[in-house]
């Protein structure tokens, strides 16, 4: 039986989520993405002045791109303006743009879901504009298999060995378990003794 049940993977791995940070979420989904897309999956990071061309990896075949931000306690306007300016950037420098994917280690506010669906999916109607939010994210990791969860979270979890129940047959009371020490005949009559004398008593 394993140890981890899907629904305790999917609460261990929203915590390893909730507590990532910057390069280290990026990081993480950079894994998920070698996972999710075996031989069809590259990373991007910034360097020079050109920065990460708006686009923290992508799928080339599906022509899929994405960008990881850590959004957990940042103001709402904040995200907003991350999320239009990396989507408007990745579409000016990139070609043939099917699906954009913002993944964030926690849930959007209303208002930036809002803003998403009623501002930017109306505007660029050719991109299916996606987010990955926490559950999502908690949820796609789960559904793979144990040693892959282990690589992309560092979550390391291990198979329960099978119990073995063995039934005593042989024992009927409880003498059986606790028999007289060494055998000694004393003993047993120093018990009978005491039962006797707890009779003649009476209740107290």
């Amino acid at each position: 039986m394993a140890a981890v049940d899907l629904n305790s993977l999917r609460k261990l791995v929203e915590g390893q989520l909730l507590r990532m940070e910057g390069s280290t979420f990026q990081d993480c989904m950079d894994r998920l993405g070698l996972e999710l897309y075996p031989g069809d999956f590259q990373p991007v990071r910034a360097a020079g002045p050109k920065g990460d061309t708006k686009n923290d990896g992508y799928y080339p075949k599906a022509r899929v791109f994405f960008a990881a931000h850590a959004t957990r306690g940042e103001r709402i306007d904040k995200t907003k303006s991350k999320i239009r300016g990396d989507l408007e950037g990745c579409l000016q420098k990139h070609r043939d743009v099917k699906v954009w994917r913002f993944l964030t280690n926690d849930t959007l506010p209303g208002e930036v879901d809002r803003f998403i669906d009623n501002e930017l999916r109306p505007l660029y109607p050719g991109v299916t504009i996606e987010v990955w939010g926490l559950k999502t994210l908690a949820d796609e990791i789960s559904k793979l298999k144990r040693a892959q969860v282990d690589k992309i979270v560092d979550i390391v979890t291990v198979d329960e060995p099978e119990l073995e129940v063995v039934i005593l047959n042989h024992m009927k009371t409880g003498r059986d378990l606790w028999p007289d020490p060494l055998g000694l005949p004393w003993v047993a009559a120093t018990r009978r003794a005491g039962r006797l004398h707890r009779r003649r008593a009476g209740p107290h």
